[in-house]
Protein backbone atom coordinates (compact mmCIF):
# COMPACT_ATOMS: atom_id res chain seq x y z
CA UNK A 1 0.00 0.00 0.00
CA UNK A 2 2.82 2.40 0.93
CA UNK A 3 5.02 1.69 -2.09
CA UNK A 4 2.29 1.81 -4.73
CA UNK A 5 0.45 4.78 -3.25
CA UNK A 6 3.00 7.06 -4.98
CA UNK A 7 2.42 5.19 -8.22
CA UNK A 8 -1.35 5.62 -7.91
CA UNK A 9 -1.12 9.35 -7.17
CA UNK A 10 1.23 9.84 -10.12
CA UNK A 11 -1.41 8.55 -12.53
CA UNK A 12 -3.36 11.79 -12.20
CA UNK A 13 -0.36 13.64 -13.64
CA UNK A 14 -0.03 11.48 -16.77
CA UNK A 15 -3.67 11.43 -17.79
CA UNK A 16 -4.24 7.93 -16.34
CA UNK A 17 -2.33 6.43 -19.25
CA UNK A 18 -0.79 3.73 -17.05
CA UNK A 19 2.74 5.13 -17.38
CA UNK A 20 4.85 3.77 -14.53
CA UNK A 21 6.52 6.12 -12.10
CA UNK A 22 9.12 3.45 -11.46
CA UNK A 23 11.78 2.07 -13.79
CA UNK A 24 10.87 -1.45 -14.97
CA UNK A 25 14.04 -3.38 -14.02
CA UNK A 26 13.97 -1.97 -10.49
CA UNK A 27 10.37 -3.10 -10.18
CA UNK A 28 11.34 -6.57 -11.43
CA UNK A 29 13.86 -7.14 -8.62
CA UNK A 30 11.94 -5.23 -5.92
CA UNK A 31 10.63 -8.22 -3.97
CA UNK A 32 13.72 -10.36 -4.54
CA UNK A 33 16.52 -7.96 -3.67
CA UNK A 34 15.13 -5.08 -1.67
CA UNK A 35 12.07 -6.14 0.35
CA UNK A 36 12.72 -9.83 0.99
CA UNK A 37 15.20 -9.78 3.87
CA UNK A 38 13.14 -7.33 5.91
CA UNK A 39 10.34 -9.93 5.90
CA UNK A 40 12.38 -13.16 6.08
CA UNK A 41 14.77 -12.05 8.83
CA UNK A 42 11.90 -10.59 10.85
CA UNK A 43 9.98 -13.86 10.56
CA UNK A 44 12.94 -16.05 11.53
CA UNK A 45 14.72 -14.12 14.28
CA UNK A 46 12.16 -11.78 15.82
CA UNK A 47 10.94 -12.53 19.35
CA UNK A 48 8.00 -10.61 20.76
CA UNK A 49 9.26 -11.31 24.26
CA UNK A 50 12.17 -13.27 25.68
CA UNK A 51 11.81 -16.82 27.00
CA UNK A 52 12.58 -15.62 30.54
CA UNK A 53 9.72 -13.11 30.43
CA UNK A 54 7.23 -15.72 29.24
CA UNK A 55 8.37 -18.26 31.81
CA UNK A 56 8.09 -15.68 34.57
CA UNK A 57 4.73 -14.31 33.40
CA UNK A 58 2.94 -17.03 31.37
CA UNK A 59 -0.24 -14.90 31.28
CA UNK A 60 1.42 -13.03 28.41
CA UNK A 61 0.57 -15.94 26.10
CA UNK A 62 -2.91 -14.38 26.00
CA UNK A 63 -1.53 -12.10 23.31
CA UNK A 64 -1.52 -14.95 20.80
CA UNK A 65 -4.50 -16.81 22.19
CA UNK A 66 -6.73 -13.77 21.71
CA UNK A 67 -5.47 -13.00 18.17
CA UNK A 68 -3.94 -9.69 19.20
CA UNK A 69 -0.98 -10.16 16.82
CA UNK A 70 -3.20 -9.92 13.73
CA UNK A 71 -6.81 -8.86 13.53
CA UNK A 72 -9.02 -6.68 11.33
CA UNK A 73 -8.65 -3.41 13.30
CA UNK A 74 -4.85 -3.76 13.39
CA UNK A 75 -4.78 -4.50 9.66
CA UNK A 76 -6.90 -1.42 8.93
CA UNK A 77 -4.57 0.72 11.04
CA UNK A 78 -1.60 -0.59 9.04
CA UNK A 79 -3.32 0.25 5.76
CA UNK A 80 -4.25 3.72 7.01
CA UNK A 81 -0.67 4.38 8.11
CA UNK A 82 0.73 3.14 4.79
CA UNK A 83 -1.71 5.31 2.86
CA UNK A 84 -0.85 8.45 4.82
CA UNK A 85 2.89 7.84 4.53
CA UNK A 86 2.63 7.19 0.78
CA UNK A 87 0.71 10.45 0.31
CA UNK A 88 3.36 12.35 2.28
CA UNK A 89 6.19 10.89 0.19
CA UNK A 90 4.54 11.69 -3.13
CA UNK A 91 3.46 15.25 -2.45
CA UNK A 92 6.70 16.35 -0.79
CA UNK A 93 8.74 14.87 -3.66
CA UNK A 94 6.36 16.41 -6.19
CA UNK A 95 6.64 19.81 -4.48
CA UNK A 96 10.45 19.60 -4.49
CA UNK A 97 10.47 18.94 -8.24
CA UNK A 98 7.77 21.53 -8.94
CA UNK A 99 9.00 24.45 -6.87
CA UNK A 100 12.66 23.53 -6.41
CA UNK A 101 15.47 23.80 -8.94
CA UNK A 102 16.53 20.19 -9.57
CA UNK A 103 19.53 19.47 -11.77
CA UNK A 104 17.66 16.62 -13.46
CA UNK A 105 13.88 17.05 -13.73
CA UNK A 106 12.98 14.06 -15.90
CA UNK A 107 10.59 11.29 -14.87
CA UNK A 108 13.26 8.79 -13.86
CA UNK A 109 14.84 11.18 -11.35
CA UNK A 110 11.49 11.77 -9.62
CA UNK A 111 10.53 8.10 -9.77
CA UNK A 112 13.88 6.98 -8.40
CA UNK A 113 13.50 9.42 -5.51
CA UNK A 114 10.13 7.93 -4.58
CA UNK A 115 11.47 4.40 -5.12
CA UNK A 116 14.50 5.11 -2.90
CA UNK A 117 12.28 6.39 -0.11
CA UNK A 118 10.11 3.30 -0.47
CA UNK A 119 13.12 1.01 -0.05
CA UNK A 120 14.88 2.95 2.70
CA UNK A 121 11.77 3.60 4.80
CA UNK A 122 10.35 0.07 4.47
CA UNK A 123 13.60 -1.51 5.63
CA UNK A 124 14.20 1.04 8.39
CA UNK A 125 10.68 0.67 9.74
CA UNK A 126 10.72 -3.13 9.79
CA UNK A 127 14.33 -3.66 10.88
CA UNK A 128 14.73 -0.78 13.34
CA UNK A 129 11.32 0.40 14.54
CA UNK A 130 9.26 -2.81 14.43
CA UNK A 131 11.93 -5.33 15.47
CA UNK A 132 12.13 -5.73 19.24
CA UNK A 133 14.78 -8.46 19.39
CA UNK A 134 17.66 -6.97 17.37
CA UNK A 135 20.75 -9.02 16.60
CA UNK A 136 23.68 -9.01 14.21
CA UNK A 137 21.57 -10.49 11.42
CA UNK A 138 19.26 -7.47 11.55
CA UNK A 139 22.20 -5.06 11.26
CA UNK A 140 23.75 -7.10 8.45
CA UNK A 141 20.48 -7.39 6.53
CA UNK A 142 19.55 -3.71 6.61
CA UNK A 143 23.11 -2.77 5.63
CA UNK A 144 23.25 -5.11 2.66
CA UNK A 145 19.73 -4.22 1.49
CA UNK A 146 20.02 -0.43 1.66
CA UNK A 147 23.63 -0.49 0.48
CA UNK A 148 22.63 -2.82 -2.34
CA UNK A 149 19.96 -0.37 -3.48
CA UNK A 150 22.53 2.39 -4.04
CA UNK A 151 24.84 -0.11 -5.76
CA UNK A 152 21.91 -1.08 -8.00
CA UNK A 153 21.41 2.57 -8.93
CA UNK A 154 25.05 2.89 -9.91
CA UNK A 155 24.77 -0.30 -11.98
CA UNK A 156 21.69 0.94 -13.85
CA UNK A 157 23.40 4.24 -14.50
CA UNK A 158 26.10 2.49 -16.54
CA UNK A 159 24.13 -0.53 -17.85
CA UNK A 160 21.54 1.46 -19.82
CA UNK A 161 22.46 2.67 -23.27
CA UNK A 162 22.14 6.22 -24.49
CA UNK A 163 18.69 7.53 -25.18
CA UNK A 164 15.52 7.24 -23.15
CA UNK A 165 13.77 3.88 -23.55
CA UNK A 166 10.19 4.37 -22.49
CA UNK A 167 10.92 7.96 -21.52
CA UNK A 168 13.33 7.06 -18.71
CA UNK A 169 16.67 8.83 -18.97
CA UNK A 170 18.57 6.31 -16.87
CA UNK A 171 22.12 6.34 -18.21
CA UNK A 172 24.36 8.53 -16.09
CA UNK A 173 21.42 9.73 -14.02
CA UNK A 174 22.48 8.52 -10.60
CA UNK A 175 26.20 8.91 -11.17
CA UNK A 176 26.36 12.24 -12.94
CA UNK A 177 22.97 13.99 -12.80
CA UNK A 178 20.36 13.74 -10.04
CA UNK A 179 22.72 11.62 -7.92
CA UNK A 180 24.98 14.65 -7.50
CA UNK A 181 22.11 17.09 -6.97
CA UNK A 182 21.76 18.49 -3.40
CA UNK A 183 18.03 19.08 -3.99
CA UNK A 184 17.48 15.36 -4.64
CA UNK A 185 19.32 14.25 -1.50
CA UNK A 186 17.88 16.99 0.71
CA UNK A 187 14.38 15.99 -0.38
CA UNK A 188 15.11 12.36 0.47
CA UNK A 189 16.39 13.34 3.93
CA UNK A 190 13.47 15.71 4.50
CA UNK A 191 10.83 13.13 3.64
CA UNK A 192 12.59 10.46 5.70
CA UNK A 193 12.70 12.85 8.65
CA UNK A 194 8.98 13.63 8.30
CA UNK A 195 8.10 9.92 8.18
CA UNK A 196 10.28 9.22 11.20
CA UNK A 197 8.73 12.08 13.18
CA UNK A 198 5.23 10.85 12.34
CA UNK A 199 6.06 7.29 13.37
CA UNK A 200 7.75 8.29 16.63
CA UNK A 201 4.86 10.62 17.54
CA UNK A 202 2.31 7.88 16.84
CA UNK A 203 4.19 5.35 18.95
CA UNK A 204 4.61 7.83 21.81
CA UNK A 205 0.89 8.61 21.88
CA UNK A 206 0.03 4.92 21.61
CA UNK A 207 2.33 3.99 24.51
CA UNK A 208 0.89 6.78 26.65
CA UNK A 209 -2.63 5.50 26.01
CA UNK A 210 -1.55 1.93 26.74
CA UNK A 211 -0.13 3.01 30.10
CA UNK A 212 -3.39 4.79 30.84
CA UNK A 213 -5.30 1.63 29.75
CA UNK A 214 -7.12 3.63 27.08
CA UNK A 215 -5.68 2.01 23.94
CA UNK A 216 -7.93 -0.71 22.52
CA UNK A 217 -7.11 -2.25 19.14
CA UNK A 218 -10.18 -4.51 19.27
CA UNK A 219 -12.38 -1.48 19.46
CA UNK A 220 -15.66 -3.11 18.44
CA UNK A 221 -15.92 -4.91 21.79
CA UNK A 222 -14.20 -5.05 25.15
CA UNK A 223 -13.85 -8.37 26.88
CA UNK A 224 -14.16 -8.62 30.64
CA UNK A 225 -10.86 -8.55 32.48
CA UNK A 226 -9.07 -7.00 29.48
CA UNK A 227 -6.77 -4.49 31.14
CA UNK A 228 -3.58 -2.80 29.97
CA UNK A 229 -1.13 -4.73 32.14
CA UNK A 230 -0.91 -7.60 29.63
CA UNK A 231 -0.21 -5.38 26.59
CA UNK A 232 2.73 -6.66 24.56
CA UNK A 233 4.14 -3.18 23.95
CA UNK A 234 4.24 -2.46 27.67
CA UNK A 235 6.24 -5.59 28.44
CA UNK A 236 8.58 -4.96 25.52
CA UNK A 237 9.35 -1.55 26.99
CA UNK A 238 9.93 -3.12 30.41
CA UNK A 239 12.33 -5.66 28.89
CA UNK A 240 14.58 -2.83 27.74
CA UNK A 241 15.37 -2.06 31.37
CA UNK A 242 18.34 -4.10 32.65
CA UNK A 243 16.92 -4.31 36.17
CA UNK A 244 13.57 -5.63 34.97
CA UNK A 245 15.28 -8.19 32.72
CA UNK A 246 17.33 -9.48 35.64
CA UNK A 247 14.25 -9.72 37.84
CA UNK A 248 12.31 -11.64 35.18
CA UNK A 249 15.27 -13.97 34.67
CA UNK A 250 15.39 -14.69 38.41
CA UNK A 251 11.63 -15.28 38.52
CA UNK A 252 11.88 -17.75 35.62
CA UNK A 253 14.68 -19.70 37.34
CA UNK A 254 12.87 -19.77 40.70
CA UNK A 255 9.69 -21.03 39.04
CA UNK A 256 11.56 -23.92 37.42
CA UNK A 257 13.34 -24.85 40.65
CA UNK A 258 10.10 -24.81 42.64
CA UNK A 259 8.38 -27.09 40.15
CA UNK A 260 11.31 -29.54 40.34
CA UNK A 261 11.30 -29.53 44.13
CA UNK A 262 7.59 -30.41 44.12
CA UNK A 263 8.37 -33.54 42.13
CA UNK A 264 6.83 -32.32 38.87
CA UNK A 265 8.47 -33.09 35.54
CA UNK A 266 9.21 -29.63 34.06
CA UNK A 267 9.77 -31.10 30.62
Amino acid sequence: MFFYMMQALYQGYNGYTGTSLYESWSLTVLNTLFTSLCVIILGIFEQDLSADTLLAVPELYRYGQRNEALNIPKYLLWMLGATVEGIVVWFVCWAAYTYGIPKDDNMFALGDLCFSLGIVWTNFKLFVLDTHHKNVMVLFSISITVGGWWAWNAFLSSAYGKGAPGGYYVRGGFVGKFGTDPVWWLTLLLVFGVLLAMEVAYRAVKMRLIRAERWQVRFWRRESGDDGKWRLELWQEMERDAGVRERLRAMARDETVNETDDGNDTE
